[in-house]
């Protein structure tokens, strides 16, 4: 791999910097595909799946297709070796360090660019997807690698894995969305103490706490989710993504305005011929 650690001055725009890492000659994320469900395996495991600026760009890349990909119905995210991601690159942050001493407020703009069109890029093309979308957690998961399992559906750890909410450690605020999901899983208190903390959340502590769906061996992992996959896509697709945008606005708005949302969406349901066929069915079984 390159080394790119006196790069700082060359890059004098956003662009500069997203276009040296878009060339990249290793695989940084691996994909296998099983019958409409995409496995998205990061692929830096001697860097513990840490997000460079080649890995994130190659999974924002990923990501974005599969949720233009008519035959994808599911994603499931997991890491090679024994991280799912150690979270943002330190390297990278220091060529962010010499570029904000180099260049002042360009360098600031430069690294508010890159947080919010790559990281909250890759955050983002996942909350908002139509498709669903699995963490499968094979070790610890941290920083930025924590966001990105937290703006999943549904989220799934090996026994030995944990998340890891170490920010403040690096002198860093939770971001890409870990405040509102911490501060609502959590409540204000624990999600801040856990903050304050840094420490691992263990998987069975996970579950306790109502963050995760469940806890599974680690040589099952994979294939678990792979079966949840095909399991929830027996639904309809419509149904799953209406779901899923009900169930993201829920927790931001009024009673009054979510029923108002809750009547458009339902009465689209009934137009469907999954539904019609459903009620059929019960009707045929009750006679």
């Amino acid at each position: 791999m390159t080394n790119h650690t006196d790069l700082s001055e060359s890059f004098e725009t956003y662009r500069d910097v997203e276009a040296y890492f878009s060339n990249a000659e290793h695989n940084y994320v691996k994909e296998q595909t099983f019958d409409g469900t995409t496995l998205l395996t990061l692929n830096d495991p001697d860097r513990l799946n840490c997000l460079s600026g080649y890995l994130t760009i190659q999974l924002g890349n990923a990501i974005e297709r599969l949720n233009k990909d008519p035959k994808c119905k599911s994603v499931i995210i997991t890491g090679t070796g024994n991280a799912f991601s150690a979270g943002g690159d330190m390297a990278l942050m220091g060529i962010a360090h010499k570029a904000l001493n180099h260049k002042a407020d360009e360098g600031a703009t430069i690294m508010r660019n890159w947080i919010r069109l790559q990281f909250g890029r890759v955050a983002r093309s996942i909350r908002s997807s139509e498709k669903l979308y699995i963490s499968a957690v094979n070790g610890p998961a941290a920083g930025v690698g924590l966001a990105f399992v937290f703006a999943s559906d549904l989220i799934y750890l090996a026994n030995n894995a944990s998340l890891v909410p170490a920010f403040g450690k690096i002198g860093l605020v939770p971001e890409v969305g870990s405040n509102w999901f911490l501060s609502r899983g959590l409540g204000y208190q624990k999600a801040f103490e856990y903050f304050l903390k840094g420490s691992p959340i263990p998987a069975e502590t996970a579950y306790e706490l109502g963050l995760i769906n469940a806890v599974v061996d680690p040589a099952d992992l994979i294939q678990y989710c792979v079966e949840r996959a095909h399991e929830y896509t027996q639904l309809p697709m419509p149904l799953i993504s209406m779901t899923k945008n009900l169930l993201q606005k829920a927790s931001d708005i009024d009673w009054f305005s979510m029923i108002d949302i809750e009547e458009y969406a339902e009465a689209v349901c009934f137009t469907t011929q999954y539904h019609q066929r459903a009620v059929s069915a019960f009707a045929a079984r009750t006679k």
